[in-house]
């Protein structure tokens, strides 16, 4: 005898089989010996009624089959009008979104390009002769003298507009704030625009308010009032 006899359980209710060795031309002779010269014939095997229903059943499967599709309810009006109501309210948000991301985009270009343009202005020196006065006039002698009923000089001294026109070194701004009283004067372009052209082109200013001038700079009594209400520095620095 030759090798074991298989170990291949019943294929109905996976039993263990009895096995018999016959040779070879006794078992199925049109077929090659699958486990050496001498044949295994099972022995005849009995499985549990239970099995053999069990197994039945598999290989018999009579449920009905499962739909290509599911059922779709109808959507009420009510669902219909508050999914719609969703839809547009992310849209909206989407919107929002890229419309906030595209204006940050922009401020932070547009710091850049101010940040470029004073450096380019930087880069040509100031002519501090070319100077007028506010209304563009020449300058006269008597421009200091004060009105006692305002308290502000006759007439204030300004860079030419072609001097001011060679580019800013400093933000534009028009208004600051006096430390001695907590108020806030405003000024005109030409001054605000000499003061961004030149921050050191004056020594002191007005405040609207005392009805005085007051030195600037870094020992000086005023800051500047940012446009978005922030507090700056110092004018004249």
């Amino acid at each position: 005898m030759a090798t074991n006899p298989p170990c291949e359980p019943c294929f109905v209710c996976g039993g263990k089989l009895d096995w018999e060795p016959v040779p070879r031309n006794m078992a199925w002779p049109w077929e090659p010996p699958r486990f050496g010269p001498t044949e295994w014939r099972p022995l005849p095997h009995i499985c549990p009624p239970e099995a053999v229903k069990a197994w039945v059943d598999r290989v018999f499967d009579k449920s009905p089959p499962k739909p290509f599709f599911t059922e779709i309810k109808p959507v009420t009006e009510l669902e219909q009008a508050q999914a719609d109501y969703n839809t547009a309210v992310n849209e909206r948000t989407n919107a929002d979104k890229a419309v906030n991301d595209a204006y940050r985009k922009v401020v932070a270009a547009k710091d850049r390009l101010d940040e470029a343009k004073r450096a380019a202005a930087a880069a040509i020196p100031v002519d501090r002769s070319q100077r007028t006065l506010t209304d563009g006039s020449p300058v006269t002698e008597d421009h200091r003298e004060i009105n006692p009923a305002t308290g502000q000089q006759k007439g204030y001294v300004v860079l030419s507009g072609a001097e001011r026109a060679k580019g800013f070194v400093r933000p534009y701004r028009d208004a600051y704030r006096h430390a001695k009283c907590g108020a806030i004067t405003t000024m005109g372009r030409t001054i605000a625009e000499t003061y961004a052209r030149d921050p050191h082109f004056y020594n002191g200013t007005f405040c609207s308010t005392c009805r005085a001038h007051f030195p600037v700079g870094e020992d000086g009594e005023f800051t500047w009032y940012e446009m978005d209400g922030t507090e700056g520095p110092k004018v004249g620095t």
